[in-house]
């Protein structure tokens, strides 16, 4: 098992070369990673001889990419969530030495917030921060950690204790913040489905709405949700399912732009199935379909941020007249019955014991 763990330090040093692939080997290689960095993680769980002589190593490794921009961006976000999985793993002896190893690297985590462009990664960055940190010490260096922040918001970041919801509330200011700089873009939306299978807001009553997630750095959409089926199945059970649209999985984009509405349809070029992180019931398997349907109200920030992410895959029908975007309440109309035309398509271009799963995972009702 150690010989393993060494080889798997040297592939390593070889993973910044998958930023120089075109996009479909790009991913594929990314996919790679993922599955030998998972497989990394379940050796290293059974042998806690291993974790305490080893893991400052792998650690220091991975932080190191996470805080540099030129990595890419999908392995630096693999190796943030590692690096958390591992120090939830870790003795606290073993975090301590941890954290004076990588020093250097921690001080510049709180900087990717800025520049990572994806909700997913940012979660991520606050909740390593938090992992490395205790509550005195960050109310202590506030403004070292986030410094020329708005004070409004630093004071947002000190409250976070149930994470997902804080973090969110967070997050969303920390964004609106960045001004001509924002890489994340986050949007309230009605509703949202794929196929006829509907989706609904998470159910803890401090996530205020149902938020969508527009990620220019990466490329992608992400929403939070319950799967209305299973919320209905267990009412006492909350699990989130993190829904990703990757780039390369999107086929055609069509946005409607109508006075009371503004529809998002996306055509997937993938098995629906494939994008929840546990297995549709067949029920809801029979409910599927390609298409990917998210309601929001009135936004022209939502086609400009569209045609950032989806440029030649995306057809914008607008029916409202320039400047006369306003806040409408939610429409009697139903998103499901639209759908692409071939011609669309043709022409389209705690304790911190949350689980955080890059797909999938329930809600935690303790607190950091």
């Amino acid at each position: 098992m150690y010989i393993l763990l060494q080889i798997y330090l040297k592939m390593l040093s070889m993973s910044s070369l998958v930023a120089d692939c075109n996009s479909t080997v790009r991913y594929t290689k990314i996919s790679f990673w993922e599955t030998i960095t998972e497989l990394n993680m379940a050796m290293l769980e059974y042998n806690e001889e291993l974790i305490a002589r080893e893991l400052q190593v792998i650690g220091l490794q991975f932080i190191s990419i996470v805080v540099n921009p030129s990595a890419d961006h999908f392995l630096r976000q693999l190796y943030i969530k590692s690096i958390n999985c591992l120090l939830e793993k870790y003795p606290s002896v073993a975090r301590v030495a941890f954290k004076q190893n990588a020093q250097q690297y921690l001080e510049s985590l709180p900087a990717c917030l800025a520049e990572v462009g994806d909700y997913d990664f940012q979660t991520s960055v606050v909740e390593c921060i938090f992992r490395t940190t205790g509550i005195s010490e960050r109310k202590t260096n506030i403004n070292k950690i986030f410094p020329g922040l708005d004070i409004t918001i630093q004071a947002l970041f000190l409250r976070i204790q149930d994470f997902d919801p804080d973090c969110r509330y967070f997050l969303n200011k920390f964004n609106e913040s960045m001004g001509e700089n924002r890489l994340v873009f986050t949007f309230p939306c009605h509703s949202a489905q794929i196929g006829q299978l509907k989706l609904s807001k998470p159910k803890a009553s401090t996530y205020e709405k149902f938020w969508v997630d527009f990620n220019i750095r990466s490329g992608t959409i992400l929403i939070m949700c319950d799967r209305s089926s299973n919320a209905e199945d267990k009412p006492n059970e909350s699990t989130w399912e993190s829904l990703v649209l990757y780039p390369n999985e999107v086929t055609s984009v069509k946005l409607s732009c109508f006075p009371h509405s503004t529809t998002l349809l996306v055509e997937l070029g993938r098995d629906p199935a494939e994008i929840f992180a546990s297995p549709p019931s067949e029920y809801d398997l029979s409910l599927l379909t390609e298409f990917f349907s998210i309601e929001f109200s009135p936004d022209e920030k939502i086609k400009t941020v569209c045609q950032e992410l989806y440029n030649d895959k995306i057809i914008i029908h607008d029916m409202i007249p320039r400047n006369s975007y306003r806040k409408a309440s939610k429409p009697e109309m139903s998103i499901s019955s639209m759908a692409f035309s071939s011609s669309d398509a043709e022409n389209s271009k705690s304790k911190h014991q949350t689980s955080f799963s890059t797909k999938h995972y329930k809600m935690s009702k303790t607190k950091v």
